[in-house]
Formats: C-alpha cells, structure tokens, sequence
C-alpha cells in the first residue's frame, strides 16, 4: 500500500486531555526516569496496575482512545493509529515530554518502587498516529508499616 502525500493537508492531534482523563490505582516498578529524563528527552514510568479492575479500566481506555483517533482521522491521513502504552514485557507506562506532579518529595527516583500510587492519566495522539499515556498527577499512599508483634511464651502444656 502506498501512502500519497498532500501537501495541502496538515496532520493535527485527535485527542485532548480532558476527554481521555481517568485515575487508577498502581505499584511503582520503575521510577527511574521521574524526575530527570532519559536518552530520548521523555519522562517514563512504569508501573503495575493494582488489581484486575485497574488493569481492564487502562485497556478499556486505550481501545477508547485508539477508537477515538481512528474515526478522527480524515479522509486524507497517512496517520497509523498504534498504542504506545507498554513495553515488550506487557508492563504499562506512561511516556511524556514534561515531569510529572507528585504530592511527596523524595531524594531517590529508585526509593519509589514498590509503593502503592493512585495516577491521573490521559492520552495523546501523535501526528504519526502513535497513542501515548501520559501522567499528570502522582499520589503516592503512605507506606504500610506492620505493626511489631511481641513473641508470647509457649506454654508446654495444651490443656
């Protein structure tokens, strides 16, 4: 199939962030790039949806969001709608250009991972058609500390 150029079109995005706007609640698994950007000048962080409701509210979203950009499309667009939203091991992540808000300070991206979070999500279409996941607001939840339990004697006696 061959695309044809038309230089009287011009690519424009599809979706806005109030309309594909959502909150789940995660894990952190990385936190690598938060605060600082990597090689590509973006901003990633992967995470772990917390339960099956999280995870099917995410996929529900991003076929949305795919839906949204493929009927949005002109008649004229050379855009391929493809979802950027996990990397090759299945693990979702948000992908962006600018640094997430986050209701703690921390001295360590990598002192991040393993807690529990709730995130603002949105989409956003690129001109190529690519649909990423951006992050507007992370919530970190307190960590769980377990309650110290005091060794009670044992008695050799059951009765």
């Amino acid at each position: 199939m061959t695309k044809t150029y038309y230089p009287c079109h011009k690519e424009e995005t599809i979706l806005s962030p109030t309309d594909t706007r959502f909150n789940i609640d995660c894990y952190i698994t990385d936190a690598r790039y938060i605060n600082s950007a990597n090689r590509f000048g973006e901003f990633v962080l992967e995470f772990q949806p917390y339960g099956t409701n999280d995870h099917q509210m995410l996929m529900e979203r991003a076929e949305n969001a795919f839906a949204a950009v493929t009927m949005g499309m002109s008649y004229y667009s050379s855009k391929t709608p493809k979802l950027c939203l996990e990397n090759k091991y299945g693990v979702p992540y948000t992908s962006q250009l600018f640094t997430m808000k986050v209701n703690e300070d921390f001295d360590y991206a990598s002192s991040l991972d393993g807690r529990q979070a709730s995130l603002t999500l949105h989409f956003r279409d690129a001109v190529d058609g690519s649909i990423y996941l951006q992050c507007e607001y992370l919530d970190l939840y307190e960590p769980v500390v377990a309650p110290e339990v005091e060794d009670e004697p044992v008695d050799d006696d059951d009765f």
